[in-house]
């Protein structure tokens, strides 16, 4: 065998592996030096739309608000009651308690849910009423439905008596009243 030829097979040999080294460095394969990647090139979106991509009439607004809502309940001692203590769930979760009796006539309850837009709720409410021989009687009354929350907005708790039962209900409050 000649020495040359064998020289010349193990010098394409060295240099065909020094050339594949090179490749897979300069292609940032993170074989040999994952610190020198090539960045690959960025394709540019095409923010106009174009005939198959038109915008949603009518969709979401970009200045919705998002994250929680704060809103305030609001409810005050009515004609002929004594106290009243209303328990209000939201969303299936207890709130919290507003009391109103001789001493607190008006009182509110700051309440927070995680986005605006309807929102189902029950409360259950006890009332101590001025009996009409003037001894005091305790009702107890409950109610459930939708409110439409909206950031800010203010609603109130409102009562009534229909035969026996004292049903409740929570209202959008009308401009104007004070707390």
């Amino acid at each position: 065998m000649n020495d040359s030829s064998s020289t010349g097979r193990a010098a394409r040999a060295i240099l065909a592996a020094f050339a594949l080294a090179s490749l897979l460095l300069v292609q940032g394969c993170g074989i040999i030096c994952p610190m020198l990647q090539v960045p690959k090139p960025q394709v540019a979106n095409n923010p106009s739309p174009t005939p198959d991509r038109q915008p949603i009439p009518n969709g979401p607004s970009e200045t919705a608000p998002t994250g929680p809502v704060e809103f305030t309940i609001h409810d005050r001692l009515g004609e002929g009651q004594v106290s009243e203590r209303v328990e209000l769930t939201i969303d299936g979760r207890q709130m919290g308690t507003i009391n109103v009796d001789a001493y607190t006539k008006d009182a509110f309850m700051r309440v927070s849910v995680p986005e605006g837009g309807p929102h189902p709720y029950s409360v259950q409410a006890k009332a101590i009423f001025k009996g009409q021989d003037g001894k005091p009687v305790e009702v107890l009354g409950s109610g459930e439905g939708t409110l439409n929350v909206e950031p800010g907005k203010e609603y109130e708790l409102a009562g009534e008596m229909k035969g026996n039962t004292w049903q409740i209900v929570i209202q959008e409050r009308q401009t104007g009243q004070s707390q």
